[in-house]
């Protein structure tokens, strides 16, 4: 009797374990389907109206910018290219862009041209971008954009040519 309780037991732990690796495998399969299908659709998202950002108005954020972390480069970059629709409209023309360089801080058209902090300018980074289906026209085909951290995000808060 002492046998057939164990074989039992062995069979039930057997299906429910079988049971948890299948739920664990939908769980997988249902979070890389939402993953994949939120990367393909554009995302144009706002940054929020207490930071008073609005980089097409060329006036300052009302919000201080967090400081920099050593990746910052990388981090405005992504967000510049993925801000361009909202930043210049979404026209077929600005399909394609992509940075040719980027720098941390020390753009003097942050303080003497738009009349911005030395905080702002020192926090920021200045990312230039090329629109390639613009190449006409050289000057029309490049734009610089300012990114600084507010509250943990990458925001292009200011643009300039």
């Amino acid at each position: 009797m002492l046998g057939n309780h164990r074989s039992r037991l062995g069979l039930i732990s057997a299906v429910v374990m079988i049971a948890l690796v299948a739920l664990a495998a939908v769980a997988v399969v249902t979070q890389r389907g939402d993953l994949g299908a939120s990367a393909n659709e554009p995302q144009t998202k706002e940054p929020p109206a207490s930071l008073g950002i609005d980089p097409t108005k060329g006036t300052c954020p009302k919000a201080e910018p967090g400081k920099l972390p050593p990746d910052a480069l990388a981090g405005a970059t992504e967000a510049a290219l993925e801000q361009v629709p909202s930043v210049f409209g979404d026209v077929e023309a600005n399909e394609g862009a992509y940075a040719s360089s980027a720098s941390r801080g020390g753009n003097h058209m942050i303080t003497k041209g738009l009349g911005c902090s030395k905080l702002l300018r020192d926090r920021s980074v200045t990312v230039n971008l090329i629109f390639p289906k613009m190449l006409p026209s050289a000057s029309l085909s490049q734009h610089t954009v300012f990114v600084a951290r507010f509250e943990g995000d990458y925001w292009v808060w200011g643009t300039g040519h």
